[in-house]
């Protein structure tokens, strides 16, 4: 018994699907995204509390430097909106380097968003995800973290 041209269309459309798919999931992970995006955060959220850790291999002890102005909050947040990264897998330890920062940002109405662990390394660590960040991007936010202290 033969089979009629519909099962080759079929076979094609369900083949087109499958490609369309796995193209918009690679192109979801692979694309470049602010590291806002990647928070998850809801549309409109703003950070009214923040914080950054300054870790380093000689001490266990951290160095926080609670940021109180309204002002730096936001400027931090809008440095984290235009900062790029690239999902890069999951991950179970972050790696340990000279000096490493930690982020933590909250609000009063939907609590705090995952840290972000910067090992300066070209990667950026967030929920058990590690993203890739370019050199530059990089640079420029070790920067603006530094004037922050």
């Amino acid at each position: 018994m033969k089979r009629g041209k519909g099962w080759k269309v079929l076979l094609a459309c369900a083949a087109a699907v499958i490609g369309v798919i796995m193209a918009f999931l690679l192109w979801r992970y692979l694309a470049p995204q602010t590291l806002s995006h990647q928070l998850q955060t809801p549309d409109g959220y703003a950070p009214s509390h923040a914080a950054l850790l300054l870790l380093s291999d000689e001490s266990t002890n951290s160095i926080e430097f609670p940021l109180t102005d309204q002002e730096e909050v936001q400027a931090l947040w809008e440095q984290l909106q235009t900062t790029r990264v690239r999902y890069d897998g999951p991950t179970d330890r972050i790696p340990i380097g000279e000096r490493r920062y930690e982020i933590l940002l909250s609000n009063s109405e939907d609590g705090a968003v995952p840290a972000i662990y910067i090992p300066c390394n070209g990667y950026i660590y967030m929920d058990g995800l590690r993203y890739t960040i370019s050199a530059a991007e990089e640079q420029e936010l070790i920067c603006f973290l530094e004037k922050i202290q």
